[in-house]
């Protein structure tokens, strides 16, 4: 589901792996973030109570 990104640190983090343009010490909170948004089909998959989503 994702579809482009503003940060160029998290691009390059979701397309590499490299920590280098995000904080290093969020990157695993980050990466299952990023994860889920991207096996996310409608925004309705992301809606769980772990993410806090709001409308």
């Amino acid at each position: 589901m994702i579809r482009s990104f503003k940060h160029k640190g998290l691009k390059k983090f979701f397309e590499t792996g490299s920590s280098a343009g995000i904080d290093a010490q969020q990157a695993e909170k980050i990466a299952l973030r990023l994860s889920v948004l991207d096996l996310a089909k409608v925004i309705d998959d992301v809606d769980l109570p772990v993410f806090s989503c709001t409308r």
